[in-house]
């Protein structure tokens, strides 16, 4: 019936206005105002806010230090510790990469060595000032090089220089069953 009276009035029909409840008379009051949260919410709120994403990145520390420790970087840096010298470098810590071997106690990760702790070792970089300075970069830059990007470049040497040594192994082979 409403499309009929809007069209006989000569208006044009809405049928979604009209499903809404449009066409009834609009309220005269004010929406009212959210109430303000108190200082005990706002805190409340900062902490959850604060508690998740502590364990976000509490998450992707652990993610990264399981890692670092699958993927050799931490044994890596233990041998070059111990190549050079390091104080805090420990022959066990080379058996990192044994899946659990921080749980059941054969090695400590307390003692995993740092890209800018090999540096200093290895007379490449003076010891640490506070504050941020080009050795903490350069430090963390071998340090995230030694945990994740050599399996990426083994790999790809792999890939480049393998078959031309299988290819030369291969014409050697054929060389020598001419003579």
């Amino acid at each position: 019936m409403d499309e009929l009276t809007a069209i006989a009035a000569g208006r044009k029909f809405d049928p979604i206005k009209s499903l809404l409840g449009a066409t009834r008379a609009k309220s005269t009051k004010k929406p009212k105002k959210p109430k303000e949260p108190t200082e005990a919410e706002r805190d409340e709120q900062e902490s959850l806010v604060a508690d998740l994403g502590g364990k976000t990145l509490s998450a992707l520390g652990w993610i990264g230090g399981s890692l670092d420790k699958a993927l050799g970087g931490r044994a890596i840096r233990t041998g070059l510790g111990l190549a050079t010298g390091h104080k805090h470098a420990h022959a066990r810590d080379l058996l990192s990469i044994i899946p659990f071997s921080d749980t059941i106690g054969i090695t400590n990760p307390g003692h995993d060595l740092g890209g800018r702790d090999v540096l200093e070792s290895a007379g490449m970089l003076a010891p640490n000032k506070p504050g941020l300075d080009w050795g903490d970069v350069g430090g963390e830059e071998v340090h995230l090089f030694l945990s994740f990007a050599w399996p990426a470049v083994v790999l790809l040497g792999a890939v480049l220089f393998v078959p031309d040594l299988w290819r030369s192994w291969k014409y050697q082979k054929a060389n020598k069953a001419q003579h």
